[in-house]
């Protein structure tokens, strides 16, 4: 099982002036996470007012325990393997790790990893669609039809939801 604790990271905001939550922005927890997924592993993500499951349920069927944080939620659709940080030493992986959550072919991870954000929308449509109920309910209270519908788009894709009357 893979569990992510996610917290704000002090001292690291992003350029519109979010705070960054931990470990989002790093490449490695993302890789742990790609490997979960791909494994059929449990893996969940926490945070303190709650948590989401993410390949299995909980115990008693449900997908979220607690009322996790829509503004960490947010952070969560926000995510971009391709910019996220492989600090100090680590940076001699970086390569090697997006080859590995791009699912690159043996021959292509000779060369440098994909920069098409194609390649990793695999993987984030698993986060995407973990977080969207948070931050669905929170457009559902505001009655944010249209930020709504933006949403399920992003996470499940035109075939995948009706967005008729929606406006």
């Amino acid at each position: 099982a893979f569990v992510m604790m996610l917290r704000k990271a002090h001292g690291h905001t992003e350029s519109h002036g979010f705070e960054l939550v931990q470990p989002l922005s790093d490449l490695w927890p993302l890789y742990f996470a790609s490997l979960a997924i791909r494994r059929g592993s449990k893996f969940d993500f926490v945070c303190r007012s709650g948590a989401l499951a993410t390949t299995h349920p909980f115990h008693d069927s449900s997908w979220e325990c607690g009322d996790f944080s829509h503004v960490i939620a947010e952070q969560i659709l926000r995510v971009n393997v391709y910019s996220a940080r492989t600090p100090g030493p680590w940076s001699v992986f970086r390569d090697v790790l997006l080859h590995e959550i791009a699912e690159s072919p043996a021959v292509a991870r000779e060369g440098p990893p994909p920069s098409d954000p194609e390649a990793y929308r695999g993987f984030h449509k698993i986060f995407w669609r973990k977080a969207a109920g948070p931050v669905l309910r929170r457009y559902a209270k505001k009655g944010d039809v249209r930020a709504a519908r933006d949403l399920l788009l992003q996470a499940f894709g035109p075939a995948d939801i009706s967005t008729q009357g929606a406006t």
